[in-house]
C-alpha cells in the first residue's frame, strides 16, 4: 500500500469542502421538507455551516503562511472519512434534485454527514497547533450538538 502525503493545508481544504456541501444540502433539504421543525433545523444548520466554512478558511490562511510540511497519515483512514462525508452529501443532493427524499431520509443523511464530520475533525486535531486545537475542539463540540438535534427531531417524526 502506498503512503499518501498530505499537507495540513490540504486537509483543511477538505474540511472547507465538507462545510460547503453541508450548506448546500441543508439549504436544499429545508426547501423540500414537509415538517416545519425539520425545515427550521436545516435552515439553522445551513447558517452554522457557513460559519464553520469561514473558520476553516481562516485556518487555511494561517496554515498557508506557515511552513507547509507534508504529513503522512499511518493509513488511508482520514481520506476514507472525507470521501464518505462528501459522497453522502452528494447522494443527498442527488435525491433532493430528483425530489425523492422523505424528511426521515434527509435526517438520516444529515446524521451520517455530521458523524463523518465529527470523525474527520477529531482526526484533524493531530495536525493543528496547540492554539488551533481549542478552536477545532469547539467545532467538534458544535458538530456533536448538530448530531444531537438531528437525532432528537428524528425521534419526534416517528
Amino acid at each position: 500500500m502506498a503512503l499518501i502525503s498530505y499537507s495540513a493545508y490540504e486537509i483543511i481544504k477538505v474540511a472547507i469542502e465538507i462545510e460547503k456541501n453541508g450548506y448546500q444540502f441543508y439549504t436544499e433539504a429545508a426547501k423540500l421538507t414537509r415538517s416545519s421543525s425539520v425545515a427550521e433545523l436545516f435552515r439553522s444548520l445551513a447558517q452554522e455551516e457557513i460559519q464553520h466554512q469561514a473558520f476553516f478558511e481562516g485556518l487555511a490562511k494561517l496554515i498557508s503562511h506557515k511552513e507547509n510540511a507534508e504529513i503522512t497519515p499511518p493509513d488511508e483512514y482520514l481520506s476514507a472519512i472525507a470521501d464518505a462525508s462528501i459522497l453522502q452529501q452528494k447522494r443527498g443532493m442527488k435525491a433532493i434534485a430528483e425530489k425523492r427524499l422523505t424528511d426521515q431520509e434527509a435526517l438520516d443523511i444529515a446524521v451520517q454527514v455530521e458523524k463523518n464530520a465529527i470523525l474527520y475533525y477529531t482526526e484533524l486535531l493531530r495536525f493543528v497547533t496547540e492554539k488551533e486545537k481549542g478552536m477545532v475542539e469547539e467545532l467538534v463540540a458544535e458538530e456533536k450538538r448538530h448530531l444531537t438535534k438531528l437525532i432528537s427531531i428524528g425521534k419526534n417524526l416517528l
